[in-house]
């Protein structure tokens, strides 16, 4: 099992997968871009922990995504109503971040990790 850890500003995951996210993303030949309106596939095992993180898991295949709260909270909102700019935007306002168009592209990038591992 490959364990990555990914921080995105304010977003922070770590990775268990049996191939790197790094190692996916180089096979690919065009980026994975999550849907513009990304939802949670309903097959994905949602376990809240202690501490406020959150484990995303598929239980056909060893892929467990750990997110902090603020990662949580932008898979809570990825239920295929929202675009991914209303979630980051609204979000940048509740977590008062510098740089609304740079927490766009993090959310973008946490959203693409995700994608790239069919959990949305």
């Amino acid at each position: 099992m490959a364990k990555e850890v990914m921080k995105l500003g304010e977003i922070v995951c770590s990775i268990d997968a049996t191939i790197s996210y790094r190692a996916l993303r180089n096979q690919e030949e065009d980026f994975t871009i999550a849907k513009e309106r990304p939802r949670l596939k309903k097959e994905v095992m949602v376990t809240e922990q202690d501490n406020g993180w959150v484990v995303y898991q598929l239980p056909d295949e060893q892929i467990s995504i750990r997110a902090n709260s603020v990662g949580a909270e932008i898979i809570r909102q990825c239920q295929g109503k929202k675009s991914i700019e209303t979630i980051a935007y609204d979000l940048a306002d509740k977590y008062d971040v510098d740089d609304d168009d740079e927490f766009l592209e993090q959310v973008k990038t946490f959203l693409n990790i995700f994608k790239t591992y069919k959990l949305i």
